[in-house]
């Protein structure tokens, strides 16, 4: 094996003076420089230098560079630490005696040689830890700073601000319900106005009568709600979203949480009273209301008076509609207007909504024979209401279920 190390030349006796004449340049034979181009235009693939000449000579110098990164073995570690020491005791900028060479190669080119994949992690790890350093640093800062700015509170601040919130969610809140139910109600007044639009066309359809798949008399009762259409007088206000007139979310009332929405098919009723939003003029057989009367009561929002009636319970003939809250209920007239009552008392012609509480005000809730008794006793919180009553004429308002 060839010793790789530099050696002085033997004509050198030490170092030159100020006045000795330079050393002569150093260049690579015109072969080597040839080898070595080929080498570069290759990209140091020596395969592919086409030259055989070229190729041979090319992987030699390819062999004489690899020895550049060549670790050099821990014996010369001596000659690294003289060389150190002499160049600390030297003048800066003096040149070292050739005869350091080996020593000042040592030194460059010392130490362990790395894997590339040991390299990496320990770039990655000395990265890592200065991140975590930096961050511990952020995060002292940040804790510092807060035990400066955080204010002391005591427990007076704390009920004053409760007692601040407290007072406005009490006026809040009612402002919020009072703006949620008049939202119920105005969705409640357009669902009327689309079913009055229905029932104009059911009417025009069917000579100018509203929808009636049965009708009532003699003791048949009309409250049974999805047993029979012949029990149930809901059934009759059901065929306008049986047979397509009308849908069926039209009919339900915001204020009904029970209220379905979509129709079943083949169905002919609601399935039970609470399903119910609306209540329809009870239809008997003898006697018929007409569609275009403006006097005629149609529908209604349901009847409080009937809810009760059904669970046996006392009743309130003044009592306004759940829908609302007890606040009032939509009327449809025979004409297809639709009004806001704040009693349940209706009147004829232009006194219609404003006759509650007179003596010619009707009682939507009840058939005029009731309503005659009840003027004839006192204590009139007591009716009793047996699911077969009739209106006494086609003026007489009473509604239901």
């Amino acid at each position: 094996m060839h010793d790789a190390s530099i050696q002085p030349d033997p004509s050198d006796d030490g170092p030159q003076s100020a006045g000795a004449s330079p050393a002569p340049a150093v260049s690579l034979a015109p072969a080597d420089a040839a080898a070595l181009d080929a080498l570069v235009d290759a990209a140091f693939d020596v395969d592919a230098i086409a030259d055989e000449s070229l190729r041979q000579r090319a992987a030699r110098v390819a062999a004489l560079m690899g020895l550049a990164d060549t670790p050099v073995p821990v014996a010369n570690r001596a000659l690294v630490d003289v060389a150190f020491l002499r160049a600390t005791r030297q003048p800066a900028g003096s040149a070292s005696p050739a005869d350091e060479l080996p020593a000042l190669t040592a030194l460059l080119s010392g130490g362990p040689a790395f894997e590339p994949a040991e390299r990496d992690r320990l770039v990655a790890s000395t990265l890592s830890g200065i991140d975590r350093a930096i961050d511990a640093e952020r995060q002292r800062m940040r804790l510092d700073m807060r035990r400066g700015k955080i204010p002391s509170i005591s427990i007076r601040d704390i009920v004053s601000v409760a007692a601040v919130l407290l007072i406005a969610a009490s006026v809040v809140w009612p402002v919020l319900s009072h703006m949620r139910e008049q939202g119920r109600q105005m969705a409640c007044n357009s669902n009327l106005g689309i079913a009055s639009t229905a029932l104009a066309t059911y009417a025009n359809d069917y000579q100018y009568s509203p929808p009636m798949v049965a009708g009532f008399g003699g003791g048949t009762p009309w409250w049974n709600v999805g047993q029979s259409p012949q029990q149930s007088n809901s059934a009759n206000l059901y065929a306008l979203a049986r047979q397509d007139y009308v849908s069926l979310a039209s009919l339900a009332c915001p204020g009904n949480a029970g209220a379905p929405t979509v129709a079943a098919p083949g169905q002919q009723d609601w399935k039970s009273l609470e399903e119910i939003s609306y209540s329809y003029q009870i239809m008997p057989v003898a006697v018929r209301i007409t569609w275009g009367s403006p006097d005629a009561v149609v529908m209604t929002d349901r009847s409080p008076v009937i809810l009760r009636a059904v669970r046996r319970e006392v009743i309130d003939p003044w009592a306004n509609s759940p829908n609302h809250h007890g606040r009032g209920q939509h009327v449809v007239m025979g004409d297809g207007s639709v009004g806001w009552l704040s009693f349940p008392e209706i009147g004829q012609g232009q006194d219609r909504w404003s006759a509650a509480g007179t003596a010619h005000g009707d009682n939507i809730w009840l058939p005029r024979p009731i309503e005659r008794l009840l003027d004839q006793v006192t204590g009139r919180q007591r009716v009793d209401l047996k699911g077969v009553e009739i209106p006494e004429s086609a003026d007489d308002a009473f509604v239901g279920p």
